[in-house]
């Protein structure tokens, strides 16, 4: 069109451009896709973690990872107990961080890198009934109710027997119902460091079978298969980033 001083493109011409323009975009992001893939960098990482570990860390090194491969899909998945193991076991996830325990089962062949060390105990709000008795016997605590988070696993960690239970199905929903004063309950560390600072949850030390226990963590993966470029990167990451 040459109706002023410049020439243009008529609507038509634009659309078209813009069109072509698309699709020149879309052939490079192909080209570089499949270059990807051709050097050994997967389509997509899964990798599926369980909820008793603290994930900043391991977030932080996983996005300095991912940055540079920005066609490689990533699914994360916090979960619990044997329920994150399943990602792993059943539906072939790439990497799984969980106790060791949650594992003893698997007949896969695994690779594993110990993280570290995750202190959880009995805690209870100061409205508590019992918190402020000088010491505590089971048979005391069996008059309340105690919140757990529920999952597959035959390991109830810190469940009194015969106790009266209430169950949740996460760790934010349990450290809640303990804060208003309505249970108790153990909790791992990390999770109420705040809390913890600002007593508005203490430790059962009054407890007489009061204990810090101690969940070693790992990463694992299976050994058998080749893993792809992305997740190589991350899994060496996770060794340099967590050396003991």
């Amino acid at each position: 069109e040459k109706s002023s001083y410049k020439a243009k493109l008529t609507e038509e011409g634009q659309a078209f451009y813009q069109r072509a323009k698309k699709t020149l975009e879309d052939f490079n992001k192909l080209y570089e896709f499949g270059n990807s893939l051709s050097k050994g960098v997967e389509p997509k990482l899964n990798i599926a973690i369980d909820a008793i570990f603290p994930v900043n860390k391991a977030l932080k090194v996983l996005n300095n990872i991912i940055e540079g491969y920005p066609e490689t899909q990533l699914t994360l998945v916090v979960d619990y107990l044997q329920n994150v193991v399943s990602y792993f076991v059943d539906k072939n996830f790439d990497i799984l961080i969980c106790p060791i325990d949650h594992l003893e089962s698997s007949k896969i062949s695994l690779e594993k890198i110990f993280l570290e060390e995750v202190k959880f105990y009995y805690v209870a709000s100061p409205a508590f009934p019992l918190a402020s008795k000088e010491v505590l016997t089971d048979e005391d605590l069996k008059k309340y109710p105690q919140v757990f988070v529920s999952g597959n696993s035959k390991i109830k960690y810190g469940v009194i027997s015969d106790a009266r239970r209430w169950e949740v199905n996460d760790f934010f929903l349990k450290k809640n119902i303990i804060m208003q004063g309505l249970a108790y309950g153990t909790l791992p560390e990390f999770y109420m460091t705040d809390e913890l600072k600002e007593k508005k949850l203490i430790p059962l030390t009054n407890y007489e079978n009061f204990q810090i226990a101690k969940l070693k963590v790992y990463a694992f993966r299976n050994k058998n298969i080749k893993h792809g470029v992305v997740s190589d990167k991350f899994w060496n990451a996770l060794k340099e980033n967590y050396k003991q």
